[in-house]
């Protein structure tokens, strides 16, 4: 389902990238037999947020409100246990194996949780890191992203100092203008953050 039929769409149009995403949810809220909802957010991660190392900008800007638009509820069922049980847990997509009863407990969703936003972390760094190739595809896409994403103050503010050398070069000045805005808009989100979440 992802490579045949997310993917080639996701980068069309900002409309598509909504409706891949929402369309991933409504599979997962219907109780699909076979479908592994988790499964399926875990490939997301590690198969298409690193899209952004070879996206332009356009299908930077469409990942990011792809990622966006997946990412919502998951960020929601991260610190909502009484939504997690009953939008998530509840589903089929979320058994820990496919056709098991059991299904992934809040404690583990959380763990699985984390690791996906480290990932997503450790990636974004990369491309702060290697700006000239990669930097103008990251923040476009950050840029989208912000709100859902990141959800500690820490990680926060280590992006903000990773943006700071960004902020200054002057030698690609639409990446810095980008870098600046992403850092506005990060230091304003920072401010809602826990330190511990």
């Amino acid at each position: 389902m992802l490579q045949l039929c997310i993917m080639p769409r996701l980068i069309l149009t900002p409309e598509e990238s909504v409706f891949c995403a929402k369309f991933s949810h409504m599979m997962h809220g219907l109780d699909t037999p076979h479908f592994s909802s988790l499964q399926l957010y875990d490939r997301v991660v590690k198969d298409i947020f690193p899209l952004v190392y070879c996206a332009t900008d356009h299908e930077a800007r469409c990942l990011g409100i792809f990622l966006r638009t997946v990412f919502e509820p998951l960020r929601r069922w991260r610190f909502d246990k009484e939504s997690y049980d009953n939008e998530a847990a509840a589903k089929l997509g979320f058994s820990v194996a496919i056709g098991s009863p059991a299904r992934c407990s809040h404690d583990q969703y959380c763990t699985v949780f984390f690791k996906w936003y480290d990932k997503m972390t450790k990636i974004i760094l990369s491309c702060f890191r290697q700006y000239r190739d990669h930097g103008r595809a990251c923040l476009l896409m950050l840029i989208k992203l912000i709100g859902v994403y990141p959800t500690c103050k820490r990680v926060g503010m280590e992006l903000m100092e990773n943006l700071e050398p960004l902020t200054s070069q002057e030698e690609l000045k639409d990446v810095q203008a980008m870098a600046k805005r992403c850092h506005t808009l990060l230091g304003h989100h920072n401010s809602t953050l826990h330190d511990n979440a």
